[in-house]
């Protein structure tokens, strides 16, 4: 008997997730699995659910993460904590966001490589078009399932292992097609004060961004206000089983009264009932007329599914498996094309991501004709149930697939001869500046494997940094999977060496300087080339920049250009407010030109000439290159100064100026770090680390003190 650990949402709840759940734990076959249940939980659930579902299996709640040292999101560490603790034979997250657990993924296989387990899940994946962050979670899986044919189809290209699997309802009959009269019972149940002839819609679902439900609202004040609805005296009204009305994603309240909907029963909502039996799920499906569900994108839609059993009509939107739930019914798919974003968890954390919605005007005219076609709405749900039993025909086992799952990994092992690539591979996540930084070590790198090409991997964003250097034979972007075994030699020190921690408050050696001492090669000094942007052009004779159709210093004065920066990686601990005051008093002086470089949402530094953001990494290495003395903050561009031997003022804040201050190979380096012991809580810098301190270290700072330490390089004349 092999030993299983199922992840997923409590199967007390009546989600489309927790049904699943119910559904692997009713169909799998306990004498060849002893299953254990990690619960994803936001709330302790009802107490006659669990009395109405037992639950026949060890169950833990991830409500526990919340008491104790467990205050991870969704009990991840306690997930961490189990598996260290008892032997799992095989990990099986189910209904799960990929990206829910992407923080466990790496510490799960180093635990996988130790204890000897599977992993892997039955995923939704309803995004509409391949992510690639996503596709790296996927595959760092043993068996990566999706739950729907739109997943399969887009990533199969894409995740070797990934597999296609279709659950199917827990309790089927409670959704069989009703005769009329029972239909009629449960509506006067469920609607008693709603008149008999009335058509109702019925929209299942959380008040969510996905789900888009304030435009089946708006759908319904446009239909009521109808001419041909109107005249004919039909009567439609629209019922929303969702929780939060008023305070969830959308004011759902507020939108009735905006559309002009009144109090006379349009919009029904849910009774005070918090939670029903998936019979009296079953019983409000049949009680509508119609089961609506215009949603933006669907992993698996249940209660499509359950509809479509029920022999009830369904409008949903013509989006991922919509399409091949009812795609070849009379059921009614909405176009689905209007640009819209979704909130979703990407590889830098939460973002809205672009999607495609359906138009309230679509909407409305779906509603229109299922309400005023009697004939045809009969035809919709009798189409639906015989897709539905095509459909439940493919239902998978879970038990058929932990069986392949298990008696592939205990297959003999046949060592794929895979083609090791002769190369050198130095891997760099990020940031601009500790890209720019490892360049010291390619040539150390090169030298200790001669012959050997080196492959740089990073984020897109940062390659520019690397274009045309002497050491560096191929630029690739960033994917983890390379750096298991498929080049020859693979440096990845930042990932394998410099840990999260406190390095950056006490080390005993310059940042710089880490990776060719980490890697022991020989530093083999900074490199980026200087290329001129286009837009500007350099004045032989006085030596500074002109801009095209930007400024333009009279010919007889000659001014010497100051590089001034004010943002770092940190926005919150290194943005520098005040550089306005400095380009003023520079502007006064009439002996230099500003020039503003770094990123487009860097803060403005007031700068005669503002480049922020127009320039790549090596332009901007360019324009460092022609300026006599710079003002940085802690940085890439701080970095980039030092290496070029500009003079420079370097503005630091909460990180330890004696380890990341940059390696100035030539000129003068002036850094101003405030006064811990005056003004900071710690008395000492902390990296970051105390995040609501009440003032940023870096706008401690005063103009004035820039200003004198200009002069101090001024006069030791450093200035180039």
């Amino acid at each position: 008997m092999k030993n299983l650990l199922i992840v997923g949402e409590n199967p007390f709840s009546t989600t489309g997730n927790a049904k699943m759940m119910r559904y692997i734990l009713t169909t799998i076959d306990t004498r060849q699995y002893c299953v254990h249940i990690f619960s994803i939980d936001t709330a302790e659930p009802d107490p006659i659910a669990v009395i109405s579902r037992p639950i026949p299996f060890p169950f833990i709640s991830s409500l526990c993460h919340r008491r104790g040292n467990y205050m991870s999101p969704y009990g991840s560490h306690r997930i961490i904590e189990i598996l260290s603790r008892k032997q799992f034979d095989l990990v099986l997250f189910v209904g799960v966001d990929i990206w829910l657990y992407a923080d466990i993924y790496k510490t799960l296989n180093e635990l996988k490589q130790k204890n000897k387990f599977l992993w892997g899940g039955l995923f939704p994946y309803d995004q509409q078009i391949v992510r690639e962050d996503w596709v790296k979670w996927f595959n760092m899986a043993d068996f990566p399932c999706v739950y729907s044919q739109f997943g399969y189809k887009l990533l199969k290209d894409h995740v070797e292992n990934i597999r296609y699997f279709r659950p199917g309802i827990p309790y089927p009959n409670f959704f069989l097609p009703a005769k009329e009269d029972a239909v009629a019972d449960m509506r006067a149940m469920y609607f008693e004060k709603v008149p008999k002839n009335a058509i109702i819609f019925g929209f299942f679902g959380a008040n969510q961004f996905r789900k888009d439900p304030q435009k089946l609202i708006q759908a319904l004040a446009l239909l009521r206000k109808d001419i041909d609805v109107v005249n004919k005296g039909v009567d439609v009204r629209l019922y929303m089983h969702t929780q939060d009305i008023s305070s969830g994603v959308f004011n759902l309240t507020q939108t009735a009264i905006d559309c002009g909907l009144g109090s006379n029963g349009e919009l029904l909502i849910k009774n005070d009932l918090d939670w029903f039996t998936d019979a009296q799920i079953a019983e409000l499906v049949h009680s509508v007329d119609c089961v609506i569900n215009c949603s933006m994108q669907e992993g698996l839609s249940w209660t499509v599914i359950e509809a479509m059993s029920a022999g009830r009509p369904v409008i949903a939107s013509r989006s991922t498996s919509h399409i091949e739930l009812l795609e070849g019914t009379k059921n009614l798919l909405v176009r689905c094309e209007s640009d819209s974003s979704l909130p979703v968890i990407t590889n830098t954390g939460r973002s809205f991501v672009p999607t495609k919605a359906c138009d309230v005007s679509d909407i409305y005219f779906a509603m229109k004709k299922v309400a005023l076609n009697d004939v045809y709405r009969a035809s919709m749900g009798e189409s639906g149930r015989q897709k539905y039993l095509q459909w439940e025909k493919g239902c998978t086992k879970i038990t058929n697939l932990l069986n392949m799952v298990v008696a592939d990994a205990e297959k003999p092992i046949v060592v794929k001869r895979t083609t090791v690539e002769k190369k050198i591979l130095f891997a760099q996540h990020s940031s601009a500046g500790d890209v720019f930084m490892t360049t010291k070590a390619l040539k150390g790198l090169k030298d200790r494997h001669p012959g050997l090409p080196l492959v740089y991997m990073t984020q897109k964003k940062y390659q520019d940094i690397l274009v045309d250097n002497p050491n560096v034979d191929e630029i690739i972007d960033w994917d983890e999977s390379h750096l298991y075994n498929k080049y020859q030699f693979t440096y990845n020190p930042h990932g394998d060496r410099i840990l999260p921690g406190h390095w950056g408050r006490n080390s005993n050696s310059l940042l710089s300087d880490f990776y060719w001492k980490i890697l022991g090669v020989p530093n083999g000094g900074f490199f980026i080339e200087l290329v001129q942007p286009n837009m500007f052009m350099l004045d032989e004779e006085y030596g500074y920049i002109k801009s095209i159709g930007g400024w333009h210093p009279p010919k007889d004065e000659p001014k010497e250009i100051v590089i001034v920066h004010t943002t770092g990686g940190d926005p919150e601990f290194r943005t520098y407010k005040y550089m306005g005051d400095v380009c003023s008093t520079l502007r006064e002086i009439n002996k230099y030109i500003t020039v503003q470089v770094g990123g487009e949402n860097d803060y403005p530094a007031g700068a005669d000439i503002d480049l922020s953001g127009k320039l790549s990494f090596r332009e901007t290495a360019w324009v460092m290159s022609k300026a006599s003395l710079a003002v940085t903050v802690d940085s890439f561009i701080s970095h980039l100064a030092g290496a070029l031997g500009i003079s420079q003022v370097c503005l630091f804040g909460s990180g330890n100026y004696f380890v990341v201050k940059p390696d100035q190979v030539g000129g003068e380096l002036i850094c101003l770090n405030q006064d811990y012991l005056k003004y900071c809580t710690g008395l000492g810098p902390c990296s970051g680390a105390v995040k609501d301190c009440p003032v940023k270290c870096c706008g401690r700072h005063s103009p004035e003190d820039i200003l004198k330490a200009i002069d101090l390089i001024e006069n030791r004349r450093a200035v180039k």
